[in-house]
């Protein structure tokens, strides 16, 4: 069982949330158009070109949350997507297809954001297509001229259905409140439904999301505020 394992449970230990219903997050690190590799295996953009809006220094990129190391699992076949965007405003479109070279979509979904720069969710209804697994490639493009041009900025990655073994399903089906459940996810590493859980529980578990996020390299945005859905913009 690893350090972090026993830091989460000590940190649990000390909140006081209440049990919270358990959903979804997918998601993987940013690329760009123009790109550098880390030694991590990661992308990242290495700066503003084109029609994109130019960032102030220090700001960080449009940045999808994720675990380090890519393990992008789901126990559901309607899952939500968190994705942080240091744009104000603007057009995106979110797509799920069988492979990064597949033609044919399985999901798309338009989404206009008029808020200001933070973490917003793109939730997905249920999609038979998406089967035990499987691996399935998705990515958001932002706008940066609110139409699809070679200089829009795009995240994208990878995630499969993971399913539980009938001893863990009873383990989860016990997980009667919120800190059941986010240790449970965190001894398992399912990392979606770990995040998920720990932001509906927010702000009690606020040192608790801040910790998840900066372990996982995701340092720069735990003060980022978190905002509900928008509607979305019919195709």
């Amino acid at each position: 069982m690893s350090i972090f394992f026993y830091a989460l449970f000590a940190v649990l230990e000390s909140s006081n949330a209440q049990p919270i219903s358990p959903s979804i997050i997918i998601a993987q690190q940013s690329t760009n158009s123009t790109t550098s590799t880390t030694s991590t295996g990661k992308t990242h953009p290495t700066g503003d070109r084109g029609d994109c809006p130019i960032l102030v220094a220090g700001v960080p990129q449009l940045t999808a949350l994720t675990a380090k190391n890519g393990q992008t699992a789901t126990l559901s076949q309607s899952p939500v997507f968190r994705f942080y965007t240091p744009y104000a405003k603007g057009n995106y479109q979110f797509r799920l297809s069988k492979s990064r070279k597949s033609n044919t979509l399985i999901y798309s979904q338009n989404i206009a954001r008029t808020d200001q720069a933070g973490i917003f969710t793109v939730s997905l209804p249920v999609i038979d297509e998406i089967k035990p697994r499987v691996n399935y490639f998705w990515e958001l493009e932002y706008f940066c001229s609110n139409k699809p041009n070679p200089d829009s900025r795009i995240v994208n990655g990878w995630v499969y259905q993971d399913r539980l073994t009938p001893e863990q399903m009873l383990e989860l089906n016990n997980a009667t409140t919120t800190s059941d459940r986010i240790i449970f996810y965190q001894k398992y590493g399912i990392w979606l439904e770990l995040l998920d859980e720990i932001a509906k529980s927010l702000p009690q578990n606020q040192s608790l999301w801040q910790q998840v996020l900066t372990n996982e390299g995701l340092g720069s945005i735990i003060n980022q505020p978190i905002f509900k859905p928008q509607s979305l913009v019919k195709p």
